[in-house]
């Protein structure tokens, strides 16, 4: 089913370019959805932490002082590490549990049975956010 899938989303590409149609970068489909404030926020931490940039190897992998910059040992963190992966995590889980709902309700079913989700979810905030306050 894939392959037959990507044969036909091949051709309709094709006809698209044809007639002149052409491809939108990231930060154009998202102005024109009107979500701006998504691609500069959202967007970029949860695609800066899929892919591995420069900042994340950096966060990562490397440490330094004001002197030098050394790779870190193998299992230590970097003293400088910015745990994006931590809200990504939680980030990427609302939008599954959002979009769980939404298409449940799309389907005429009700939500109910994402409420134990939910509630998870609402506890490793607060948990978090706990964290974060900590010194």
């Amino acid at each position: 089913m894939l392959p037959v899938g990507r044969r036909q989303n091949a051709q309709e590409l094709k006809a698209l370019q044809a007639k002149g149609v052409d491809k939108l970068d990231i930060d154009e489909r998202f102005r024109r959805a009107g979500l701006t404030n998504e691609y500069e926020s959202t967007y970029a931490m949860l695609s800066a932490e899929a892919h591995n940039n420069v900042s994340g190897l950096q966060s990562r992998y490397i440490d330094w002082d004001d002197d030098r910059a050394w790779i870190v040992d193998v299992g230590k963190e970097s003293t400088h590490r910015h745990h994006y992966e931590e809200a990504c995590t939680l980030t990427m889980s609302e939008i599954v549990i959002q979009s769980a709902e939404k298409v449940l309700s799309l389907l005429g079913h009700g939500t109910a049975v994402m409420s134990p989700a939910r509630s998870q979810l609402a506890r490793i905030w607060k948990r978090a956010q706990a964290e974060d306050e900590s010194p």
